[in-house]
């Protein structure tokens, strides 16, 4: 891995503006540890992109490069998305290594607050439903600042809406290389994201791929467990959606676990397991001594109770 880096400092060395940072992935291939190199030129819509394997590196093309030639490897942003980042999915080991960007104040653009005008406007569009209006605010805000991760992300849920899966996917991804600063959860967001956008158009098996991915790179977060249970339960693998939930009831309990599992109980014929686990939902007590806040939650949880209620209803 060292000298994974010590060759970027060298392409980079003498060299403040091109190219601009760098992230470096990581994934087992047959056996075999190969990272990839993106190298982003100021303004990210060209990619600098390498291969480095056994000590040889390679262009997006698997053809065998000089480092002193690494110039012939730049490669439209678009084009790196769609022919390279998504590959991931294929690996069953998969690892950030490295992520660094400049400082976050080298991006800063005079036109940021505007940009985050843009970024406003499309929100309110979105939440309104007029995802024409949203797209092209999106599209105003990253004219303006195309590193910002989070604008990718936003227009990614217009193509969501559009059911422009592809291009959804391209945003997401887009916005994971996009990262101005070190900080690895922007590739777990991407991950989520892609997941939600898979298990959305139910392609569950492309969506336990990226949740797995997340959680293994950023932990075991209980959202990213919980969504994946729920994918392994559409799939019909019971026993691994039982092995997320139970996993994470085991850490916190949480009723809105507990109606998850007796709905994957329920799916799995399993109908005894299903009553007994509806039935703690409908006895679930928050755990607190403050009167005020169990009530709160008692109020909050009424809606899951009802739920519970009414299947125990039909079981019985």
């Amino acid at each position: 891995m060292d000298e994974v880096k010590v060759l970027i400092e060298s392409l980079q060395k003498g060299n403040t503006t091109d190219p601009i940072g760098y992230s470096i992935y990581g994934y087992d291939n047959n056996g075999t540890k190969v990272y990839d190199i993106y190298l982003p030129t100021k303004g990210l819509d060209n990619f600098y992109f390498m291969t480095y394997k056994n000590g040889v590196l390679y262009d997006i093309a698997s053809n065998i490069i000089e480092p002193s030639n690494y110039k012939r490897t730049l490669i439209p942003t678009q084009d790196l998305v769609e022919m390279n980042f998504k590959k991931f999915l294929n690996y069953n080991e998969f690892f950030i290594v490295e992520h660094d960007r400049l400082n976050y104040s080298n991006y800063q653009s005079p036109t940021e607050d505007e940009s985050n005008d843009y970024l406003n406007l499309g929100y309110e569009a979105f939440q309104s439903e007029d995802y024409d209006e949203a797209f092209d605010n999106y599209c105003r805000a990253i004219a303006e600042k195309p590193y910002d991760p989070s604008l990718y992300r936003a227009r990614s849920s217009v193509f969501d809406k559009r059911k422009q899966i592809s291009l959804a996917i391209d945003d997401i991804c887009r916005g994971a290389i996009a990262n101005p600063i070190s900080n690895q959860n922007i590739y777990t967001f991407a991950f989520e994201d892609l997941a939600a956008t898979y298990r959305e158009n139910l392609n569950f098996e492309a969506a336990v791929k990226c949740y797995t991915i997340a959680i293994e790179n950023n932990g075991s977060q209980p959202w990213n467990v919980q969504n994946r249970a729920k994918c392994f339960s559409q799939m019909g693998l019971y026993d691994q959606a039982i092995h997320d939930i139970k996993e994470l009831i085991a850490n916190k309990k949480s009723i809105d676990l507990y109606f998850d599992l007796g709905e994957i109980y329920l799916k799995a014929s399993l109908i005894k397991e299903a009553k007994e686990t509806f039935s703690d939902v409908v006895n679930f007590l928050p755990d607190t001594d403050n009167e005020m806040y169990r009530k709160m939650l008692d109020d909050m949880n009424k809606p899951t109770k009802d739920k519970a209620r009414l299947h125990l209803q039909k079981l019985n």
